[in-house]
């Protein structure tokens, strides 16, 4: 049953990868990260303000300004790949490119998750109990440490 449900994951990553092309994955992810890296940076002087504004408590408004920063960049990095989009598309095979590029950046986050979740069935217990009989897992975490 958990091999079923992986391979639905493979064929999920593939064509979401496939459907939204490289560039869209590779600019939320870079955006998305990013968020989070300037969030942490500056969500305490982005707080001051916005406790002048809203009267809440600090973790409310430390957790809002966060929580803003973060989509204000992804939100930007999404309207730069919108550009990016509209500027490279105008040739075909550059949109096809982006497309296959995109499935094999999803195959690639597939086999990523697969080997996170080989790692944790070795450090955990209940999912050492769950991922010992998918044959996915064993197979791609066997292929990854055999160098």
């Amino acid at each position: 049953m958990l091999d079923f449900i992986l391979v639905l994951a493979f064929l999920y990553f593939l064509l979401l990868g496939i459907y939204r092309g490289f560039l869209n994955l590779v600019f939320k992810f870079v955006g998305f990260f990013s968020g989070i890296f300037i969030g942490i940076a500056f969500y305490k002087p982005f707080s001051s303000i916005l406790s002048s504004i809203f009267s809440a408590s600090s973790s409310v408004v430390n957790f809002l300004s966060f929580l803003l920063i973060i989509l204000a960049v992804v939100g930007f990095s999404l309207i730069i790949e919108k550009m990016l989009k509209r500027f490279i598309y105008k040739k075909k095979y550059v949109k096809l490119g982006d497309r296959v590029l995109g499935g094999v950046l999803g195959i690639f986050v597939f086999i990523t998750c697969i080997l996170f979740l080989a790692n944790l069935k070795e450090k955990n217990e209940i999912a050492n109990t769950l991922l010992s009989k998918s044959q996915i897992v064993s197979f791609i975490s066997k292929s990854n440490y055999k160098n």
